[in-house]
């Protein structure tokens, strides 16, 4: 898909979107790489989601595993993990210059990592 893509209450299985992405009451039941900002609202991803980019936010949403990709800009890449998200795999950045902000009801069960490749 090319962006901008926004969706709203729908259930997808694997894709590819380049460009801003926005979600509300998304389920991914597969595997999912976007290339642009990223915002998600009460989503539910099965498996890996892979980003490339400098902004994402997750609000009340449910996580496996992010990995966030280097862009080729190497400007500090940010993740926010907002509301009652829950990542229940690793959170893994290419890039070393990255930061996660997790709110208080916000949390993460695997581990951060910071590769700098």
């Amino acid at each position: 898909m090319i962006g901008p893509v926004a969706i709203t209450a729908a259930t997808i299985n694997t894709g590819k979107v380049v460009g801003p992405f926005e979600a509300k009451d998304l389920k991914v039941d597969g595997e999912l790489t976007v290339v642009g900002p990223v915002n998600c609202n009460d989503c539910k991803f099965t498996s890996p989601i892979e980003i490339v980019s400098k902004k994402s936010v997750f609000e009340d949403s449910e996580l496996h595993k992010i990995v966030i990709r280097k862009d080729g800009d190497k400007k500090k890449q940010y993740l926010y993990l907002k509301g009652k998200t829950v990542v229940h795999g690793d959170i893994i950045f290419e890039y070393a210059d990255a930061e996660v902000v997790v709110d208080k009801e916000a949390k993460v069960e695997g581990k951060i990592i910071k590769s700098g490749l």
